[in-house]
């Protein structure tokens, strides 16, 4: 949601999964809204005359550093280098499908700098500091004036150790791994595993506040201009894997927003095309209403990207060109018909993408259904 401020001071994304998470959430608390954008100050509760690194952070804080990101956390080792991958991941799909795209995303000029926070207290409290924003009922959002990305633990994310069992190593397993001294080594001269448990609303979060930061980072969007919601929130809704291992990006079908794209269809709330590709303001107090704007922001960008991406490129190129500032209704409405026609001629095919939806995800409710009628007479 964008304020009616002069520039864009923040928008709300309710990013993490609608059906969570990214996940399936039924409530703003759930639904994890992110925001994009901030007020003020660009430290953080610095205090006394401690050295601050460029970051803005002081030289102590511990930093986990990758190719293209900077993650600043007091959060445990293996959490921390579990959610930087996770930003490399989305950093490595972005480009990709966007480049394939000819979009011409440029290169990240510096390590983007990611911070997150072990406890939802102190994540409270940068978001005040930081951005003067209540971000109290959030795990995560990107910061258009600090272009930080902000994040913080879900409760039973966790680290598991378990000691390996004490047997001798065979000679393949000596080649596999190089620290074990020889054939007769036991395990026990091996570190102890780890698993890192990261939540799906948490993967979901992370990518698609990663993908808020990457597209003002690549040229993509131009901080300080005013976007209508199904850009900013429909591009980053494409980018909410489920788990580690999905297939995420605008090429791809995001299943938790198309389930609430098809809930918003069932509902007769989905708001014309003539009035959504201009709309900047989220519902307020209807948590079912804001899932239904991400569902169809989502829907929208993926439709264009799919059907018109030389169209949907031009279209977001000429907007990086805008001064900043707030921008009327009908003047969005314009630019939208000026990069992609009249909107009474895209509703069609935009109407047969919603029921082509429609009826992919009713095949697939009733194939889950099949598969649990299957294994329940086994």
């Amino acid at each position: 949601m964008q304020h009616s401020a002069p520039a864009p001071r923040w928008i709300a994304c309710a990013a993490a999964c609608p059906g969570l998470s990214l996940c399936r959430l039924s409530t703003l608390l759930s639904a994890a809204l992110m925001v994009i954008g901030c007020v003020a100050t660009t430290s953080w509760a610095i205090e006394g005359n401690e050295p601050i690194e460029a970051d803005g952070f002081p030289a102590e804080y511990p930093r986990f550093v990758s190719e293209h990101f900077v993650l600043v956390s007091h959060a445990h080792a293996d959490l921390a280098r579990a959610r930087l991958e996770l930003l490399e991941k989305t950093y490595a799909r972005f480009y990709d499908a966007f480049e394939k795209a000819d979009f011409e995303p440029q290169p990240t000029r510096t390590r983007l700098i990611a911070v997150l926070f072990d406890k939802h207290d102190a994540y409270v409290q940068y978001a005040t500091d930081a951005d003067r924003i209540d971000m109290s009922w959030t795990n995560g959002y990107y910061s258009a004036r600090t272009n930080r990305v902000a994040l913080v633990l879900a409760g039973d994310e966790r680290i598991a150790t378990r000691e390996p069992v004490q047997t001798a190593a065979t000679d393949r397993e000596d080649q596999l791994l190089p620290f074990a001294e020889s054939a007769t080594a036991t395990q026990a001269a091996r570190p102890v595993e780890v698993s890192v448990s990261m939540r799906p609303i948490s993967i979901a979060s992370t990518a698609h506040e990663a993908a808020h930061q990457l597209a003002f980072n690549s040229g993509l969007q131009q901080r300080g201009v005013m976007y209508p919601l199904w850009v900013s929130e429909g591009l980053a809704s494409c980018f909410e894997p489920q788990s580690i291992d999905d297939l995420f990006g605008p090429e791809h079908v995001n299943k938790s927003r198309r389930r609430d794209l098809i809930d918003a269809m069932d509902a007769g709330t989905v708001i014309p095309l003539n009035d959504f590709v201009a709309l900047t303001r989220l519902p307020t107090n209807d948590a079912r209403a804001v899932s239904h704007v991400y569902a169809q922001g989502w829907a929208l960008f993926h439709f264009l990207f799919e059907n018109h991406p030389k169209e949907l490129k031009q279209y977001m190129k000429k907007l990086t060109t805008l001064r900043p500032g707030r921008r009327s209704v009908s003047t969005m409405r314009q630019e939208f018909i000026a990069a992609f026609g009249p909107i009474e001629k895209l509703q069609a095919k935009w109407d047969e993408a919603l029921l082509a939806h429609q009826r992919a995800e009713r095949e697939h409710v009733a194939q889950q259904a099949d598969m649990v009628a299957l294994e329940s007479r086994k």
